[in-house]
């Protein structure tokens, strides 16, 4: 310790500190890092803690919302987005008798689209509904971009296409595999577009999709049906 005496007494003196450099720092570090566990501890006075307290004017506060520009993103960040209005949809879809008329097609007012465009924002804040209108630019009305989301009550899908093969009882397996498809589809995602019609999985059972598969009175049904799962708002 006392070798490093006048090392201790050069660092204590306000000239050293006056021109101290990063050199001179690293050196006197170098030289008393071996000592410094035998510093003493007793008589050392505690600085209390300084606390610097900022009071908010709420007048100079600026808020705005974030509009998320949904035509903006890229595959995987739709994929989460979906999946983040869809989780607060489930959360609340036993309880909410708009989205459970959605889920059924039945039709819903504008005012019964507010009032849940209104709750979700409380569940989810910064999550606005009417955005899905930027996403879903096929769809004709909010619900309808909706229920693409959480998609409709299978049994109601079923129950619709069960009275057009009550009517035709002797549909081949193959027209009955192409209906277990387009239900599928409806139940999972609420409606179909006509141009998904021609696309993969409607085109493996005929390369013409409905067209190849039912005759022109049947397709012209099947289109009608197809249509009334569009939603529609009051």
């Amino acid at each position: 310790m006392k070798v490093k005496l006048p090392v201790i007494e050069r660092v204590k003196s306000d000239e050293f500190w006056d021109e101290v450099t990063v050199g001179d720092l690293e050196e006197i570090r170098d030289q008393l890092r071996g000592i410094v566990q035998f510093r003493r501890k007793d008589g050392v006075t505690k600085l209390d803690p300084i606390i610097i307290d900022i009071k908010e004017d709420e007048a100079d506060i600026e808020r705005k919302k974030h509009k998320v520009r949904l035509d903006k993103l890229d595959d995987l960040d739709m994929v989460a987005y979906r999946n983040r209005v869809n989780n607060v949809l489930q959360a609340i879809i036993d309880q909410n008798d708009t989205l459970r008329k959605i889920r059924l097609g039945e039709p819903v007012t504008d005012s019964d689209l507010e009032d849940l465009c209104s709750l979700v924002l409380t569940q989810e804040p910064g999550l606005d509904l009417h955005n899905l209108m930027d996403s879903f630019q096929q769809a004709d009305s909010l619900d309808q971009a909706i229920r693409e989301i959480i998609g409709m009550d299978a049994d109601a899908v079923h129950e619709r296409f069960t009275k057009f093969v009550q009517a035709h009882p002797n549909l081949a397996s193959h027209q009955i595999k192409f209906l277990d498809l387009l239900q599928n589809h409806i139940a999972k995602f609420g409606s179909i577009k006509t141009d998904d019609l021609y696309e993969p999985p409607f085109t493996t059972l005929h390369s013409d999709s409905l067209d190849g598969l039912f005759e022109q009175s049947l397709a012209d049904e099947l289109f009608e049906i197809i249509g009334s799962f569009q939603a529609n708002s009051d």
